[in-house]
């Protein structure tokens, strides 16, 4: 919802009117209070949740008109599959350790005042999720494999440079990321498009606007934090000039990737509820959701 107040501003509606008001009905708005040593106690605004949607829904009704692709293409089908991976012993010792690391860091500066929570649990959240994308990239580079063997494309995307570099090795192509140069980034749509390259590595960042319909399978190897971004990824195939349809497949591997699995659907289903505007879930939600009682509040 807090995604929506710019907009109902930018129309002048009346929920428009009043941002903090808004907030704290719609958004679970609340005055947070943090004790720090160095500067006392911080006041701050936190308001993003999502609260009486249908409330919300039937406010904004009279004014919002929701268009879906489906409603709008007549595209292929599209399916969404969770996958959990195999992890090796070595890959679970790895994590394990980053993970451990990083909680110890996080609890010893948490105790001391010296940071502010949420943003600690955004370094201790990537270092988890990237650790659990390290892990899974064999299991997409031989799922990708067998898909070529079978005279198909795979797409693979990643939140994370390394993973996705790893896996571009695999097959001997050019990762396509923010860091490939615009010299490139055409001739590797276009070799992937007329089927010269059978397979596509990317991350999200940039692999924003390109069309991939040559293959009919993606894999999501990780996930980005907003639902957008993930759909956008599906997109990517699922678009005008697809005649298969088209399979998505969710990498899951440790609780961490459960989670943020978990928390992106239920976004999802807020976004349906109102309209389709997006939303983060936050480091904080997920952290606390895998450490439980250990994460520090």
């Amino acid at each position: 919802p807090a995604n929506l107040f710019p907009l109902l501003r930018a129309i002048r509606h009346p929920l428009g009117r009043h941002q903090r008001e808004f907030e704290t009905r719609f958004c679970g708005g609340t005055m947070q209070i943090l004790n720090t040593r160095s500067k006392g106690q911080i006041r701050f605004w936190k308001a993003d949740g999502a609260e009486n949607l249908d409330e919300l829904r039937r406010e904004v009704g009279s004014s919002v008109i929701r268009r879906l692709k489906k409603d709008c293409l007549d595209l292929p089908e599209k399916t969404r599959v969770l996958r959990d991976s195999d992890v090796s012993a070595e890959m679970q010792d790895g994590y394990d350790q980053i993970v451990g690391r990083c909680m110890a860091d996080f609890k010893m500066k948490a105790q001391a005042g010296l940071i502010m929570p949420e943003s600690e649990s955004l370094v201790l959240l990537t270092a988890m999720r990237k650790a659990a994308s390290a892990a899974k990239v064999d299991a997409a580079v031989e799922l990708a494999d067998e898909i070529v063997q079978n005279k198909g494309q795979a797409v693979v995307f990643s939140a994370f440079r390394d993973s996705a570099r790893r896996v571009a090795e695999g097959f001997g192509v050019q990762v396509y990321d923010g860091g490939t140069p615009p010299e490139d980034r055409d001739r590797i749509v276009r070799a992937f498009q007329e089927g010269a390259q059978r397979v596509f590595s990317g991350t999200y960042a940039g692999g924003i606007g390109i069309t991939l319909t040559a293959a009919s399978t993606v894999i999501l190897l990780d996930r980005p934090m907003t639902p957008g971004d993930a759909e956008q990824a599906e997109d990517r195939l699922h678009r005008i000039s697809q005649r298969n349809a088209v399979t998505a497949v969710w990498r899951r591997a440790f609780k961490v990737c459960r989670i943020l699995d978990e928390l992106l659907m239920k976004k999802i289903k807020a976004i349906g509820e109102v309209l389709d505007a997006g939303g983060a879930v936050t480091a904080g939600q997920i952290v606390k959701e895998v450490f439980r009682e250990e994460a520090p509040d």
